[in-house]
């Protein structure tokens, strides 16, 4: 038997059958290593897309939820004056209306309030308007009742 060997460039010997084992492979690899990166692609691809869409929806829907309560401490802040401060005595005729903001922001918002006596209805003694805006959102409250008791007060469905 004559065996033959083959020397590396290293230094080391080996068979002529490990080559062409080597050989025999012809490219099985690359295929491989595609199929592999296309799955990945298909699978990460619409992860980033829903992880984005849901990190948008997310910061979207805490500013509504900022605003709204700005909007809130708006209200609050006109039933307060009209039953404990000045703001009553401001508007002596039905249909009279007092507009203004609170002095500093909530939650990053500044609510514009507008409080009208009657607003164009007997039955109710006062309306109150609470404004908040954001870059993307809007919020407006109207609530309808009397300065007697807080109890009073209703919001206004619409």
């Amino acid at each position: 038997m004559n065996r033959r060997y083959i020397e590396y460039s290293n230094g080391q010997r080996g068979k002529e059958n490990d080559i062409k084992g080597i050989r025999s492979e012809g490219g099985q690899v690359l295929p491989m290593v595609l199929v592999v990166l296309a799955i990945g692609v298909l699978i990460v691809g619409p992860f980033l897309h829903s992880t984005s869409t849901n990190s948008i929806a997310s910061r979207n829907y805490s500013d509504a939820i900022l605003i709204q309560y700005s909007c809130e401490a708006g209200v609050e802040d006109a039933i307060w004056d009209l039953t404990y401060g000045t703001l009553a005595s401001q508007m002596s005729g039905l249909g009279d209306s007092a507009n203004y903001t609170l002095g500093e922001s909530i939650n990053g918002y500044t609510p514009s309030i507008v409080v009208t006596r009657g607003a164009g209805n007997t039955s109710i003694e006062y309306e109150i308007i609470s404004t908040a805006e954001g870059e993307r959102t809007r919020t407006d409250i109207v609530i309808q009742g009397g300065n007697v008791s807080v109890d009073s007060w209703q919001i206004e469905k619409e």
